[in-house]
């Protein structure tokens, strides 16, 4: 008896070729429906974060105007997608739901940047403070070794890591609120882990609450990741969400590292792009926060160099390049 079920989109999560994303969608990747699937998307070689793929049951009738309408969605969206490198892309399928919030409030990036409020930004900046004053006071009680670190210290940086969460809680961590598609999940036999989105639940017409925001956010994306206040804002959120992940569920050891890495990447790359103002002392003491973790003598000497590059005649990219190599260098020899 034949079914019906609606057909639907999965959104990419992984950069990979459509065998790799069939592996990762289909709990049997050479049952029929992922045979179907590879069909469907045969257009589609390599996947970038923040793409579609179309998503449909074989043994349910597919009328051929909506599977149009959807094919002509999946090729705006992606086709948007495409020019952006890996990076970028997963830059803005992370922050999908803050661009969604962004366009939804008329476009005015600028304006949304302040109306956050300097005072966001300054609590999360007030909180790295307490964690730079937390590892120099560590640091000046027991060195460098951290098999030697207090418990106070822990519970300290996990309750300042707490705050941090919070935060960015706020606005870096907004969801894709499409609804999803339950019925064609189980009819299709996708893995645990998939998630498939109904096609006429994004909005009027085919998937256009998400195609309207993913064309619109692809186009901003470029300068946004080194450039604009609210750049600063996303890139800063992004940097210090990978910090808290690396401090709550890394390795061990791992967490002064990506402090160290992840805050010297992000002021070379806020530095180089952009002359002063609030955000560039936010760039600027991240730098300081990050290259201070472990002495006070090399985080002079490290921001002093970090602010000799960020006022150079190198790009922005070129600033995040020599600082993560300063960065690396320092893990290298001290951690």
């Amino acid at each position: 008896m034949e079914r019906n079920i609606q057909p639907g989109f999965c959104v990419v999560q992984q950069p990979g070729g459509l065998s790799f994303q069939a592996n990762l969608l289909f709990s049997h990747s050479n049952s029929e429906a992922a045979r179907y699937f590879m069909a469907l998307n045969s257009d589609n070689r390599f996947l970038k974060p923040g793409q579609i793929l179309l998503v449909a049951d074989p043994d349910s009738y597919n009328p051929p105007h909506i599977m149009q309408l959807l094919k002509q969605s999946q090729y705006e969206i992606n086709q948007s997608v495409t020019p952006l490198p890996n990076e970028y892309a997963a830059f803005l399928h992370r922050h999908f739901g803050l661009f969604h919030y962004l366009l939804d409030q008329g476009g005015t990036l600028i304006g949304t940047a302040s109306s956050l409020g300097d005072s966001y930004f300054s609590e999360i900046k007030k909180n790295l403070s307490r964690l730079q004053s937390l590892y120099q006071k560590e640091y000046r009680l027991n060195g460098l070794n951290q098999k030697y670190a207090s418990p106070d210290f822990y519970l300290e940086r996990q309750k300042i890591m707490g705050n941090l969460k919070k935060l960015l809680n706020k606005v870096g961590r907004l969801s894709l609120k499409i609804e999803e598609h339950p019925n064609l999940k189980h009819a299709l036999k996708l893995s645990t882990k998939s998630i498939a989105h109904q096609w006429d639940k994004a909005g009027i017409g085919a998937i256009k609450g998400y195609s309207q925001t993913i064309i619109q956010s692809a186009k901003m994306v470029k300068w946004m990741k080194y450039g604009g206040r609210i750049a600063i804002g996303l890139d800063f959120i992004d940097t210090t969400g990978q910090v808290i992940d690396a401090c709550n569920y890394g390795q061990s050891g791992q967490c002064e590292k990506v402090i160290i890495k992840e805050y010297s990447k992000f002021a070379g790359r806020t530095g180089g792009g952009m002359a002063g103002g609030y955000y560039g002392g936010i760039a600027a003491g991240a730098a300081c926060f990050a290259l201070g973790v472990a002495t006070e003598g090399l985080a002079l000497g490290l921001c002093i160099a970090g602010g000799g590059l960020a006022g150079g005649t190198i790009g922005s990219y070129g600033v995040e390049k020599a600082m993560g190599f300063f960065a690396n260098l320092f893990i290298e020899n001290l951690l």
